[in-house]
């Protein structure tokens, strides 16, 4: 009952919103028209025989149809991924009324045409992040999710749901099949994130048992490379009863963004297709043109800023603006340009710290940075708070030596910490912001930070790049790990 009745909100919220985006975009229109008000609030009435509206309508249908199919109002999905598709679907569907209203010859406003379509793009997320938290607090949202098995796969399994509350996905407990339990034997827990998740030991029988007891649960298998196939007749027993049932194979490594999964008759195997976004040319030209025209946009824009802020470091008798030599592309070495936050002499001064506290050089040497940091200026205290010491970049990226998104830029001393995964690092430009910027930042350990750069790498899309651009904003604004 409660699966119905979020498929039926979820639809309704996606006709609201389509709805509402022809209502403004109509409203908008006539305001432009500057029509009389007394005639304003009969908009509705007179655009009843309008048949841009009954096309509007069947569009609107034809959308719902659409997300129906992609599975929108019964599965899960990450945020992004969603509005990945939203994006998508609705620029078809613009594309579809386009052509209906060019070969009607009908009469339309390019700016009434433009409006609809682009507030269903900001509408429809909306409106759904609106009803999900309507049946949450409804309290039939969120749906019980049992994880099979306890290792890395596992764990990983668990962070990343955690990482996408808007998903309603909550880990009841983990379970480890075995043959045989015991009544008396002491309950295990995993803590995470302040919780506390019970590992239950169970043989397959009560593992059924067990989950059947709840409505619509969510079974996620975590294979692990040792014990896939004992695993693999109580995936088939969960198929028969369990709708949602999900497999992480383990895969650890691979470039997984866009792969595809193929299938063969009568064979129980199947292809996974990976690609490499970086492999294009014209994946790679697409990002290298964003990177100049937002660079130069934002130089131009933020000059003002440019010149105040040169002039406050300056008045300490110092240059402006710092110069560090990091590692580039394909190993070529280039002068990083920053705002200056430090006092002048800080390299004889960071030694002689080094020297007499060896718990500061031990910091030092696992992360390359220092929390409290005495080298730092008044206003590079709060350069650096607010990442506005990075603004030069930009012109790092005029250049080409940078990319507006890509892995932090490291300097020589840091390659060795990267071993193997070097190459990856390598491959690609140093961003100004990046997946680690987004991940904790100075609060992670080094190779976390090596991993979310390889993965970033393995994982390339514009659309991600559009992602970590977004998420950058928020992190700025509160300041997440920035010292």
């Amino acid at each position: 009952m409660n699966a119905k009745m979020i498929k039926y909100v979820l639809i309704m919220s996606d006709i609201t919103a389509f709805f509402i985006s022809g209502m403004i975009a109509n409203a908008v229109h006539w305001l432009y028209l500057d029509v009389p008000i007394e005639d304003f609030f009969n908009i509705w009435e007179e655009s009843k025989g309008d048949p841009r509206i009954f096309i509007l309508s069947i569009l609107t249908i034809s959308g719902v149809f659409w997300f129906l199919l992609l599975g929108h109002y019964t599965k899960r999905r990450p945020l992004w991924d969603e509005i990945s598709e939203v994006i998508r679907v609705i620029f078809m569907l613009s594309v579809i009324d386009a052509t209906v209203l060019y070969l009607t010859k009908l009469q339309f406003s390019r700016f009434w045409f433009l409006g609809i379509w682009m507030l269903a793009v900001f509408l429809v997320p909306v409106w759904r992040m609106l009803a999900r938290n309507w049946l949450k607090s409804m309290g039939i949202w969120q749906l019980p999710v049992f994880i099979l098995g306890t290792g890395k796969n596992a764990l990983d399994a668990m962070k990343a749901l955690y990482s996408q509350p808007e998903m309603g996905l909550n880990v009841i407990a983990f379970i480890q099949p075995c043959k045989e339990t015991s009544d008396e034997e002491e309950t295990v827990y995993l803590d995470y994130n302040k919780e506390r998740y019970p590992i239950h030991f169970m043989p397959e029988e009560s593992i059924i048992r067990m989950v059947s007891q709840f409505d619509h649960p969510i079974i996620i298998v975590a294979l692990e490379e040792d014990g896939f196939l004992e695993k693999t007749k109580l995936i088939i027993k969960l198929s028969k009863f369990c709708d949602d049932l999900r497999v992480i194979p383990p895969v650890r490594g691979l470039p997984l963004f866009g792969a595809t999964i193929e299938h063969f008759f009568r064979h129980e195997i199947f292809f996974l297709s990976l690609k490499n976004n970086l492999s294009k040319p014209g994946l790679r030209f697409i990002k290298r043109l964003v990177d100049i025209v937002l660079s130069f946009l934002l130089i131009v824009v933020l000059s003002p800023a440019f010149l105040f802020l040169s002039w406050i470091i300056k008045k300490d008798g110092g240059p402006a603006f710092f110069l560090h030599k990091r590692i580039g592309r394909n190993g070529s070495t280039f002068n990083c340009i920053k705002f200056r936050t430090m006092i002048n002499g800080s390299e004889k001064i960071l030694k002689d710290i080094l020297e007499s506290d060896p718990s500061v050089k031990d910091s030092w040497e696992k992360d390359f940075k220092l929390k409290d940091d005495p080298r730092t200026t008044k206003i590079g205290h709060y350069l650096r708070k607010y990442s506005l010491d990075e603004l030069p970049q930009l012109f790092n990226i005029l250049l080409g030596e940078m990319s507006l998104v890509g892995p932090r830029p490291i300097v020589e001393e840091e390659i060795e910490k990267y071993s193997d995964s070097i190459s990856f690092y390598l491959e690609i430009r140093p961003g100004m912001t990046g997946l680690w910027q987004v991940s904790g930042r100075n609060d992670t350990d080094y190779e976390y930070r090596v991993y979310l750069d390889s993965w970033y790498v393995k994982n390339w899309s514009l659309w991600y790049d559009f992602i970590i651009l977004v998420k950058t904003i928020r992190v700025v604004l509160k300041r997440e790990g920035a010292y």
